[in-house]
């Protein structure tokens, strides 16, 4: 069997087909619809056969009838089957798949917030050395207090979720106010 090779003749960039090609699709073309045509001329035959048995031996004819029709529920009810079966295999690996991935997030997501909150902590410290002085390291003490406190609460309220669904025992926090931060002492 002789083999081709694709070489682009067009300026578009898309491979226009070569003489080989042209001729191999044809001969395929050729092939499909030879054997196309020889599978309908013989079940067209095999009907003629089978129908002629069946007008001249009616027990043969009352088998098959008989068959057919009994065969009709089991073989709905089978289809039926696959069909419940592809789709719950079908259901069952999207929901896998969503809970692998948000659960993959979530993981990142928890390592990522102290990670942030440790930079803002830090550029926080940093503009109130760099800028020192009462009030701009007051006012980034209250803001750094604040985050951190958002960040206990959103703890707390993930913990109390956790909980409620039965996966893990979070740790109880102490409650505090975000708007007064009531922790000054």
């Amino acid at each position: 069997m002789a083999t081709t090779t694709l070489k682009s003749t067009s300026s578009h960039g898309l491979a226009a087909p070569s003489l080989a090609q042209a001729q191999l699709l044809q001969t395929l073309r050729t092939t499909t619809q030879t054997l196309t045509t020889q599978l309908t001329t013989l079940a067209q035959d095999t009907t003629l056969v089978l129908n002629h048995y069946m007008q001249v031996h009616p027990p043969l004819k009352t088998f098959v009838t008989t068959a057919g029709v009994l065969s009709a529920v089991p073989v709905a009810v089978f289809l039926g089957w696959i069909v419940v079966s592809c789709v719950g295999t079908f259901v069952v690996a999207l929901l896998s798949t969503i809970l692998l991935e948000s659960t993959l997030v979530s993981v990142g997501f928890f390592i990522l917030l102290p990670i942030e909150a440790c930079i803002l902590f830090v550029a926080g410290a940093a503009a109130a050395v760099r800028y020192g002085g009462g009030r701009w390291g007051d006012a980034v003490e209250r803001v750094v207090r604040r985050i951190w406190i958002l960040t206990g609460e959103v703890y707390r309220l993930l913990g109390d979720r956790l909980e409620a669904v039965g996966k893990v025992e979070m740790p109880k926090m102490e409650r505090r106010s975000i708007v007064t931060c009531d922790d000054e002492e």
